[in-house]
């Protein structure tokens, strides 16, 4: 009984810990703008934490659970001043800043807390593919969709990759949520 307790606790102990997070790479300096036309360089994503969601808002797949999941964590950060939101675009032709702007209104985001990036298709493509290792297709001529990562990419201070989280569950939101306060501590 005592040793099976031990166990439990042991258990718990393990559960709670935080792992240590990899560092995976830096991300190359790039040049697009937000929903409210700002340019935005790699340069902010310095000095703070960023979590980093790829979505198109003509999806009629999982981008509108994703973008949730990224608005439901930033309700959980709320708190953490030293944490960014940003959602790129995977079909920049089509989600303008415009487009993207009434997007972001749908979430309740607040533009100096969570940005909405878009720009020019080479650019896009290559911060998303080169520079965060995640798929991005050309929109489908017929249905317009697109095949993107369905990650949410963790982004430390110094502008390194740190990690790529499906976030199915709420539980794996508030796990996320654990390990954004663990960055913002270091």
């Amino acid at each position: 009984m005592r040793r099976a307790l031990l166990l439990v606790l042991a258990g718990l102990a393990c559960e709670r810990a935080t792992p240590a997070l990899p560092r995976l790479g830096g991300l190359p300096a790039f040049s697009l703008h937000d929903q409210l036309q700002r340019p935005v360089t790699r340069d902010v994503l310095l000095d703070r934490v960023s979590v980093v969601s790829f979505l198109f808002t003509r999806c009629r797949g999982p981008c509108p659970l994703i973008t949730a999941r990224l608005q439901r964590l930033g309700v959980q950060l709320a708190d953490e001043p030293a944490v960014r939101l940003i959602s790129i675009s995977v079909d920049p032709d089509f989600d303008t800043p415009a487009v993207l702007a009434a997007y972001a209104a749908r979430f309740d985001a607040a533009p100096d807390r969570w940005r909405f990036l878009t720009g020019d298709v080479a650019e896009v493509e290559r911060v998303v593919v080169d520079g965060f290792r995640t798929q991005m297709s050309r929109p489908d001529a017929v249905t317009g969709d697109v095949v993107h990562g369905n990650w949410l990419m963790l982004v430390d201070r110094r502008g390194e990759l740190r990690g790529a989280f499906l976030v199915a569950t709420e539980a794996d939101v508030e796990r996320l949520a654990r390990l954004v306060r663990q960055l913002v501590a270091e």
